[in-house]
C-alpha cells in the first residue's frame, strides 16, 4: 500500500508493518496507525509517521543512544494492555522497542527528548 508521509513523500509500506496504538496517542486519539520509518544512512532518527494523516509525524530516538543511564519502569498491567508478557520466561515472544519523542530547536543543541512519556 502507498501512503503520503510528511517528510519522505509518497512511498510503499506493507501492512504488516503498520503499529496500531488501540487507544491513540495522547491529544491524538484518533491517531491510532502508525509506521517506524528507518532514515537512510542515520541509525540515531527515525520517524513514526501516521499512515492516515501525511501531516502527523514525529521524530523519534532510542534514549539508550543518548541516555546511557535512562531507566523506565512500566507498571505490569500497562504492559497486559499492550499484550507484553511481563515475566522474563516469555522473553522470546516480548519483542518490542521503546523510543522517546524529540522536539529539534532552531539551534540543535537545545533540542529535547520526551523521556518520561515513551512510545
Amino acid at each position: 500500500m502507498r501512503i503520503d508521509t510528511k517528510y519522505l513523500g509518497n512511498i510503499e509500506i506493507k501492512e504488516d508493518q503498520i503499529i496500531n496504538f488501540p487507544n491513540g496517542l495522547i491529544g491524538l486519539k484518533e491517531s491510532k496507525e502508525f509506521i517506524l520509518l528507518e532514515l537512510d544512512n542515520n541509525p540515531y532518527f527515525k520517524f513514526l509517521q501516521d499512515i492516515n494523516n501525511s501531516y502527523i509525524c514525529f521524530v523519534l530516538i532510542n534514549p539508550w543512544d543518548f541516555f546511557s543511564d535512562y531507566d523506565i519502569e512500566i507498571p505490569d498491567k500497562e504492559l497486559e494492555e499492550i499484550s507484553i508478557k511481563a515475566s522474563l520466561k516469555n522473553l522470546k515472544e516480548n519483542v518490542f522497542s521503546i523510543h522517546s519523542i524529540i522536539t529539534i530547536g532552531k539551534d540543535f543543541k537545545k533540542s529535547t527528548a520526551n523521556l518520561l512519556a515513551p512510545i
